[in-house]
């Protein structure tokens, strides 16, 4: 692989990340870092480069393959929109913006210049989805019901204003787009209890259908215990993964269905103790951009996901204006 030019603005906790893999894997030529509050950072590598101005003329000096926006969605779209129309391929984390004509309008104009596109969705890269997805789902039958928790007790250190749907919701949306590709949704529920942010939520519940299959998707930054909890019930067994690689403890257990009780055997069971799912999302992503032909199928398969959440957010009964 090449190595490349990459430019990472916002180094919080993702954009560190970011930049761990990249130093890792040694797949830089150089890194620009742009964060307005960090702008004394100073690397021991020399070809890790802090930037203290952001525009179309120093872009055009940095000779980028990709810039990474870590960054709060309401200022996502400004840089997006400057990188997009300098050539430059983006990778945003998600929730990659607040306002969904932003993106969209964004969106097209990555397809307008073949440049990707990227949302920040490291669940699709996950060890254990990625499993169920190629391996376990033709183990358990005909499907007939998925149930997905994903809890956090953060509401009251929470101050990025993301609520509970934009933070954790859309990664459920994402791996259920993953596993079905496509759904009807049927109910909406947010609710906020603690916050009075203006378009904010810190709890949900959404109900979706594809055929006769039932799903049940919950989030929520008010249940003091971090939790993750996925359940996939069909005509022959069941597949059941608790926990996440980041928290040091993710089980994957495949059931099968024995009848004439129902009661369910044991037949597969993986651990997992560490979240790999960033990396392998980093490289892929990399390995993309290296190739000379643009695809864009990529912009497509993260434009579908959003668009899907858009239309979960207009279910919503008490309207929350933010996505809108």
């Amino acid at each position: 692989m090449k190595k490349k030019n990459f430019l990472i603005i916002g180094l919080g906790n993702i954009g560190s990340k970011r930049l761990e893999i990249l130093v890792k894997n040694k797949i830089y030529n150089k890194i620009y870092i742009f964060d307005i509050i960090k702008m004394r950072l100073k690397f021991k590598k020399k070809n890790i480069i802090v930037i203290n101005k952001l525009n179309k003329k120093e872009l055009n000096n940095l000779n980028l393959d990709l810039a990474i926006l870590s960054v709060n969605p309401q200022f996502s779209f400004k840089y997006a929109k400057l990188l997009l129309n300098e050539g430059i391929n983006v990778l945003v984390e998600k929730p990659p913006f607040f306002k969904f004509k932003q993106y969209e309008l964004l969106y097209n104009l990555s397809l307008k210049k073949n440049k990707y596109l990227f949302v920040g969705f490291n669940f699709l890269y996950d060890p254990v989805i990625q499993l169920i997805k190629k391996k376990y789902l033709s183990y358990i039958g005909k499907l007939y019901k998925i149930e997905m928790s994903y809890l956090y007790g953060t509401s009251l250190t929470n101050i990025n204003r993301v609520g509970s749907f934009m933070d954790i919701g859309l990664h459920l949306v994402s791996i259920i787009n993953y596993l079905l590709k496509d759904f009807k949704v049927l109910h909406t529920n947010l609710d906020v209890y603690e916050k009075k942010y203006n378009n904010y939520d810190e709890d949900g519940t959404v109900i979706l259908k594809k055929g006769k299959i039932n799903i049940s998707l919950n989030f929520s930054l008010i249940n003091w215990i971090n939790k993750f909890h996925f359940k996939i019930i069909g005509s022959k067994g069941m597949i059941e993964t608790v926990g996440l690689g980041k928290w040091k403890n993710q089980k994957l257990k495949i059931y099968k269905r024995i009848l004439p009780s129902g009661h369910p055997k044991l037949i597969k069971s993986h651990n997992f103790k560490e979240d790999l799912s960033f990396e392998k999302e980093t490289l892929s992503i990399i390995n993309k951009i290296d190739k000379k032909k643009f695809d864009n199928k990529e912009n497509k398969k993260f434009f579908k996901i959003m668009k899907q959440s858009y239309q979960i957010i207009k279910k919503q009964e008490k309207k929350i204006s933010y996505f809108t």
